[in-house]
């Protein structure tokens, strides 16, 4: 009985360090997310996703090492159950909701790009602005995935010295285009937390 107790006691003074510790934990990401000035979401996903990982990863060497590998396959499947039915949820319902606040615009990569197009073609085409242009301005790739944006390379030829010139006119027609077809630039959005200090 008094072994028992032990364990309980053991067990309880885990819960209450782990749970001191995963504080400071959040605290960390969070002030981690501001300095890089990445979203808490994202940091929480790469580091946290990192380190609690490696305590599954330990359970699949020493299972495997020990010829039963299905220990790792049921602590992996236990976990993603918990998580998805239980710990998800309940942040739901706890925090009023999740949110993942830098998203993609509504309208799809596709439309996008062939607005691109169709803008660079008018401008190539307009009586004001083609002696100035070589090569009709096109997409040519998805450049980079920033924090709330996806950056595309837009290629054309212009007149020396007139690119500059062109490429303002381009961007702005792009701008104009994108609100008459309802697509969204997204923008960065910070969580700011008050906290009282007395």
């Amino acid at each position: 009985m008094v072994i028992f107790f032990e364990h309980i006691i053991l067990f309880l003074t885990s819960i209450g360090i782990v749970w001191f510790f995963s504080g400071l934990i959040v605290d960390a990401i969070d002030r981690m997310a501001a300095r890089f000035h990445k979203s808490s979401f994202t940091v929480a996903f790469f580091v946290l996703g990192f380190l609690t990982s490696i305590s599954e990863f330990s359970v699949m060497v020493n299972s495997t090492l020990a010829g039963a590998p299905q220990i790792s396959a049921g602590n992996l499947s236990g976990a993603s159950f918990i998580i998805l039915l239980f710990i998800i949820p309940l942040l739901a319902i706890i925090g009023n909701g999740i949110q993942v606040k830098n998203t993609l615009p509504k309208k799809h990569l596709a439309l996008v790009l062939a607005v691109i197009d169709r803008v660079g073609r008018e401008l190539s085409e307009d009586p004001e602005w083609k002696d100035l242009i070589l090569k009709t301005p096109k997409f040519l790739r998805v450049e980079d995935f920033a924090d709330s944006a996806v950056i595309v390379k837009i290629l054309g030829d212009t007149l020396p010295l007139k690119q500059w010139e062109v490429s303002g006119e381009l961007r702005k027609r792009i701008k104009i285009a994108f609100d008459k077809e309802g697509i969204s630039i997204p923008f960065p959005q910070r969580d700011v937390y008050i906290h009282n200090v007395r």
